[in-house]
């Protein structure tokens, strides 16, 4: 018997997800074999893999989750946009020497703003 299914967006969710997580540790291994890209790519990937665990659990519960299925989606799609916004700035400062301006601190904030997602998820589950 089926429980709930990904489909549509949850299931882009789901996959972008488990690709970023795959990218981080490509992105670590680099580094510490062949970039050296240093402090700043290791604080990158310090938010690059939590945050794609949590996209990629929140993508695959929010089926489950009833009335907050849309607030963990949008968790999870702030996530990923954050880690590109913050870890992906953070590479190309470090990697290449570009600058993309206040990028890095957007993804930060969208990176926030999922975990106030998750929190409202959790009120709406909590019945609040």
């Amino acid at each position: 018997m089926r429980l709930a299914s990904l489909s549509g967006c949850g299931a882009a969710l789901a996959v972008t997800a488990a690709a970023f997580g795959a990218a981080a540790i490509v992105v670590g291994a680099l580094s510490a074999h062949r970039l050296g890209g240093g402090p700043l790519v290791d604080i990158g990937l310090a938010y690059h893999l939590p945050h794609a665990v949590a996209a990629l659990a929140a993508a695959l519960a929010a089926p489950l989750a009833g009335p907050a299925a849309a607030r963990l989606r949008w968790a999870a799609l702030l996530w990923l946009l954050g880690v590109l916004g913050f870890s992906g700035g953070l590479y190309l400062r470090a990697l290449a020497m570009v600058s993309l301006g206040p990028v890095v601190p957007f993804g930060a904030l969208l990176m926030i703003a999922g975990w106030g997602f998750a929190a409202a998820a959790g009120w709406r589950l909590a019945g609040r």
